[in-house]
């Protein structure tokens, strides 16, 4: 985190801009998956700007590099 800012400090919202993981670990055949490695980034990312802006809003918006399988979009049999 910078050091400019502190759970003190006063955010409207903040905005999570997406690909938390790194390139490669979303997959580009349906037969190979990364999701729970994927899933357990980006809950640490959330959890640690949740804890250090508690008083914020937190708009999450995932990239490409965060779903199961690239340029793909999660459908409802992957909600959680």
């Amino acid at each position: 985190m910078d050091d400019r800012f502190n759970s003190e400090d006063d955010l409207d919202a903040l905005i999570m801009s997406g690909d938390f993981v790194m390139h490669g670990l979303a997959s580009y055949t349906p037969t190979t998956s990364n999701w729970d490695k994927m899933k357990e980034t980006i809950k640490s990312v959330a959890n640690n700007l949740k804890t250090t802006f508690p008083n914020s809003i937190i708009l999450p918006c995932f990239g490409n590099n965060d779903v199961i399988e690239y340029y793909k979009a999660p459908n409802v049999d992957y909600k959680d």
